[in-house]
């Protein structure tokens, strides 16, 4: 191997790896924004809570965490896309027989509202 040769695999391997990094970031958040749509429409159906959170769960939620890509249109965008695709569970393959995310309700009543 030369000088040239071990400066382009320097290369590659840094813009492979990252290329690597950034679709795990993007899967991550992903697996991110739906968890948040689900923790969101499974609390809203709960029941009691409902009525006292209504249509400000999501402002009071945006408000309280103050996390970058938590503002209320950005949790509104996370209800829609849980919403979108709630069965993705159905779709994934069991690892084990104890599912730590749960199973989803019926989403069809949800105040989680597009701004």
């Amino acid at each position: 191997m030369n000088y040239q040769q071990l400066l382009a695999l320097f290369k590659e391997t840094h813009l492979e790896l990252q290329q690597r990094a950034a679709r795990s970031v993007d899967t991550s958040l992903v697996i991110r924004n739906w968890l948040f749509g689900w923790y969101i429409v499974e609390f809203e159906q709960g029941g009691s809570d409902r009525a006292e959170y209504g249509a400000n769960l999501l402002k009071t939620i945006a408000g309280q965490l103050k996390l970058k890509g938590c503002s209320e249109r950005s949790l509104a965008l996370c209800c829609k896309f849980y919403l979108t695709y709630s069965g993705i569970l159905q779709a994934l393959p069991a690892k084990s027989s104890d599912n730590s995310i749960g199973s989803k309700g019926d989403s069809t009543d949800t105040a989680c509202y597009i701004l």
